[in-house]
């Protein structure tokens, strides 16, 4: 999947804006309870790499999967600086990654 889908599917919803420059992509979130951004940046073809900040107790996350596509969502490497993030895994289940802890998973 393209960062360019990703950012397209980003901003359908709701509380999500775009800010672009030359070199990043940022997603913004600003919501009454919180804000967090996702910043893109496009490394070489293929590998993109998204520093996320989130201080809000939701980031709602669009569905990456299209409907009869063997393609797959993009592969995150989570790692938690401070507090906890949770995670839904592939199966629906979930997971709480928390300070110091690292995770990979395919969303």
């Amino acid at each position: 999947m393209k960062i360019d889908e990703i950012i397209k599917k980003s901003i359908e919803v709701p509380g999500i804006s775009i800010k672009r420059s030359e070199y990043s992509a940022e997603l913004i979130l600003k919501e009454k309870d919180g804000k967090g951004s996702m910043t893109f940046f496009p490394l070489f073809p293929g590998l993109t790499l998204a520093y996320i900040f989130i201080n809000s107790p939701t980031w709602a996350a669009p569905d990456f999967r299209d409907n009869g596509s063997i393609e797959t969502g993009p592969l995150l490497l989570n790692y938690c600086v401070t507090g906890r993030c949770e995670l839904i895994l592939n199966n629906g289940n979930f997971v709480y990654v928390k300070d110091g802890e690292i995770s990979l998973t395919e969303r």
